[in-house]
């Protein structure tokens, strides 16, 4: 779907243009085809975890404008956001990027509707060298659809 596209892009646009995120990278991650190294930066992976989409009420009519209906269903998205820190930076480096994302994200001017954000426990995978704090957002949001008249 687009939407999601455009929505994981967006959400990826905004953290990266955040001054306290600049040393973090951003990677997006849509068919689990992502497999993790030895990162010598923090990067953050962004990806879907799960879609609930339902039709709005009075089948989905939002409204008119300039001759336009729109319709719309009700989307709630929980994205994955998979934070990798190298060994030698530290496991402490997570979560001080997990705050950043949290602020930058529930505090956001883009009309981003977030609901809710999860953190799990730091883990440390010897394999890559790597720490790692698997994170989830919930958004919200409404999908539109135009019928012209």
């Amino acid at each position: 779907m687009a939407c999601i596209l455009n929505l994981l892009t967006k959400l990826k646009n905004l953290l990266e243009s955040k001054e306290d995120l600049e040393n973090v990278k951003f990677i997006l991650n849509f068919n689990n085809s992502f497999v993790p190294k030895p990162f010598l930066e923090p990067t953050v992976v962004l990806g879907l975890k799960s879609i609930n989409i339902k039709n709005g009420p009075f089948n989905g009519y939002i409204g008119t404008l300039e001759n336009t209906e729109y319709f719309g269903s009700e989307g709630n998205f929980t994205l994955s956001f998979d934070i990798y820190v190298p060994k030698i930076i530290g496991s402490e480096e997570a979560f001080s990027i997990f705050q950043k994302m949290y602020k930058d994200l529930f505090f956001n001017e883009e009309n981003i509707n977030v609901l809710s954000f999860l953190a799990k426990e730091i883990k440390y995978d010897p394999d890559i060298g790597t720490f790692l704090l698997e994170c989830a957002v919930s958004i919200f949001s409404l999908i539109l659809f135009e019928e012209n008249n």
